[in-house]
């Protein structure tokens, strides 16, 4: 008796043994170094991304990514095609065409689908599907139904132009002068920077304060795209740097009257100036803008007005006079 339970106790200690290398050894067909894609990143000419409502283009130019002609976020489009080439899929969840319906990741039932182009021709084909954790996604490639759960997510592979967009597309340099000219005030404002000093319509100004405002467009950013139905221009902006001149439109969104006859101000837009806008022949991409930062573009909360230091000593002085202390009698 004492033999069979000896027995029976070394066959359970194998079996354990096994089911723990069954689960935990790697083996030849779980290759942790298996990747979903084969493809050149720096062969490609475009990138085609759709949600089940849009699709949008991203194109490699001579000069760039794009997002449907506008500048995309470089780096953004970089880490995607990165992640996308290390893409590792070393063995799938499930690979029958139920599953591919259930992880939504069929040719009509996706939550993202990904065409990688070069020139006319799709290399590879990705569609993206539902989540079975944190920041990984199922998917599937277009020419097996096998599905993979793989490290990413589909917020990282969004499917509209202010997802890609380079927010910063209209940022200038170091500004050396930057005329403002209201739709509601005449003349223009001009700051300039006149050695290391700034000047105000050609007098001092407060550095601190012009400085602030200068920078402001070096790192102008926009929310994205805007749409709206009719706009009224706020202001006109030309900033010159030392290599190019800005010419910048602010625009806000005409507001509706409401019951009482009264109208309240709308979002605010921001525009490049184009020579077709200039000839009335074309219409600026609006860009939408942060209310904030529209208003302090506009100058509506900043004083220039120089410092006036007054060293220890000389309030008296100059306020009193005869060496008698400020306010006495």
């Amino acid at each position: 008796m004492n033999f069979r339970i000896g027995l029976l106790s070394v066959l359970a200690v194998v079996q354990l043994v096994v089911i723990a290398g069954f689960w935990f050894i790697p083996r030849a067909d779980q290759d942790e170094g298996a990747v979903l894609l084969n493809f050149d990143a720096a062969g490609l000419s475009g990138l085609e991304i759709s949600d089940v409502d849009h699709t949008i283009t991203l194109n490699k130019t001579a000069t760039g990514w794009q997002v449907e002609s506008l500048p995309a976020d470089e780096d953004k489009v970089d880490g995607l095609l990165n992640k996308l080439v290390n893409l590792s899929a070393p063995w799938p969840v499930a690979a029958t065409s139920s599953s591919v319906e259930r992880f939504e990741v069929g040719e009509e039932n996706f939550q993202r689908r990904l065409r990688l182009l070069a020139n006319d021709e799709t290399l590879a084909q990705l569609f993206l599907g539902t989540s079975p954790g944190y920041q990984r996604v199922h998917a599937r490639k277009a020419d097996s139904e096998e599905v993979f759960s793989v490290a990413l997510s589909n917020f990282e592979v969004g499917a509209s132009i202010d997802d890609w967009l380079n927010k910063g597309l209209l940022a200038t340099g170091e500004p050396t002068k930057i005329e403002v000219q209201l739709e509601d005030r005449s003349p223009a404002q001009i700051l300039a920077r006149v050695d290391d000093n700034w000047t105000i319509d050609g007098e001092p100004a407060a550095s601190g304060p012009a400085q602030t405002y200068a920078n402001r467009f070096k790192t102008l950013s926009v929310l994205g795209i805007g749409d709206a139905q009719a706009v009224d221009k706020r202001a006109t902006i030309r900033v010159t740097t030392a290599s190019a001149e800005h010419h910048l439109n602010i625009f806000q969104e005409t507001a509706a009257e409401d019951g009482a006859g009264a109208s309240g101000g709308g979002d605010y837009f921001i525009a490049r100036e184009i020579a077709g806008d200039i000839a009335g022949e074309d219409e600026p991409q609006l860009f939408r803008l942060p209310a904030y930062v529209a208003e302090q573009l506009l100058m509506t909360d900043t004083d220039f007005s120089p410092d006036e230091a007054v060293e220890d000593g000389d309030i008296g002085e100059d306020a009193a006079g005869d060496g008698a202390p400020a306010g006495s009698g």
